[in-house]
């Protein structure tokens, strides 16, 4: 039970490590693209690179904290429920963000409620999982 949940935190570990470095890659490659037009209060932002400083390190921080282990006391079969429920969550929805960041393709970037930065050449994606 202990080496099945040790493998399945080292692949989730992987797979988050894996997603955020694609992630941080279209955001990357999206501040080397010709602007468009920019929406929002805070639409300007999304193109400075304080604003990506800031953030990642309010997320890594917020990250850091959260990933304190709880002080239950739980029997085997539990754990062996609890993270098996976990993987049912986790995994669909690593798998659902990496499914959006390639149907935008050329398209991602990021966007708040509050703000969107759009390319030159935008288009509406209407396939994949925005279908």
């Amino acid at each position: 039970m202990e080496r099945t949940a040790a493998v399945m935190r080292m692949i989730g570990g992987l797979l988050a490590y894996a997603t955020l470095g694609f992630v941080f890659f279209g955001i990357w490659r999206g501040t080397q693209r010709q602007p468009g037009r920019t929406s929002g209060i805070f639409g300007s932002w999304l193109r400075s690179s304080w604003f990506y400083l800031l953030s990642s390190a309010l997320f890594f921080g917020l990250s850091y904290w959260g990933w304190t282990p709880l002080p239950l006391s739980l029997t085997p079969l539990v754990r062996v429920w609890m993270l098996a429920l976990g993987c049912l969550f986790y995994f669909p929805g690593i798998l659902l963000v990496l499914w959006g960041r390639l149907a935008l393709r050329e398209n991602y970037f990021v966007s708040t409620g509050m703000g969107a930065q759009l390319f030159a050449g935008h288009e509406l994606v209407t396939g994949g999982p925005f279908a």
